[in-house]
């Protein structure tokens, strides 16, 4: 009876951890159309839904194949599928805060970017991606506790240059900006402890759920602007 028991909590956490992983996904792609094709539409607007399409398309590549090894459809292609979508993911999350540095400028500085620091936020997004794509993060082969550090650090100073860019907006759009520049800050809280600790303690995979609730956050203040 004990055993049934922790079976179906088990069970039940795998359909819960499901569902919600699809309504977000679900949310974001609608998010996203309805900022690429509103009719209040500017450059800021624009960005966003394009940075929304990006974080939804991303999160797809790495969710989707998750949501079938929750639900026990195993097999050798979900395996494969999950450990590339954790590659695509990396880097369109990479992507989506280069988007969201140049939304901010549309929203906020409405002039000519600072040109040095939009170098180096390039320059820190190449060296991400190819630090990402180096074979040496053992992807497929259980992971790599140093590369998780190395291909984290510039992506951690790329969060760390966007959410202070948010968080210096002041009282623009009613401080919503600055709400944005705090989810940045609380999802990097968040994705940290499990790209750099999840191998060694699994049950840190739970702390992606207050992380995709910052996305959603993001996603939603994006939304109050139009």
């Amino acid at each position: 009876m004990a055993n049934r028991n922790l079976s179906s909590k088990a069970s039940g956490r795998a359909y819960g951890e499901s569902l919600f992983s699809a309504l977000y996904l679900a949310f974001a792609y609608i998010a996203s159309f309805v900022l690429l094709f509103s009719s209040r539409r500017s450059d800021a607007i624009l960005l966003l839904g394009i940075a929304t399409l990006i974080l939804a398309l991303g999160d797809s590549f790495h969710l989707v194949p998750r949501i079938g090894i929750s639900l026990k459809m195993q097999s050798l292609s979900l395996l494969f599928w999950s450990n590339i979508g954790l590659i695509v993911s990396s880097i369109t999350m990479t992507l989506y805060y280069l988007v969201m540095y140049y939304v901010f400028h549309h929203l906020v500085i409405l002039r000519s970017m600072n040109i040095y620091l939009t170098v180096f936020m390039w320059l820190l997004v190449g060296v991400r991606v190819i630090l990402i794509l180096m074979p040496q993060n053992g992807w497929f082969t259980g992971g790599s506790f140093k590369w998780a550090i190395v291909r984290n650090a510039p992506f951690l100073v790329i969060g760390i240059i966007v959410a202070s860019l948010y968080l210096s907006a002041g009282k623009a759009y009613d401080g919503r900006v600055v709400w944005m520049g705090v989810m940045v800050v609380f999802s990097f809280a968040f994705y940290l402890p499990v790209a750099l600790f999840a191998k060694i303690k699994p049950i840190l995979g739970i702390l992606m759920i207050p992380k995709t609730l910052c996305y959603i956050a993001i996603v939603s203040l994006s939304l109050s602007l139009l």
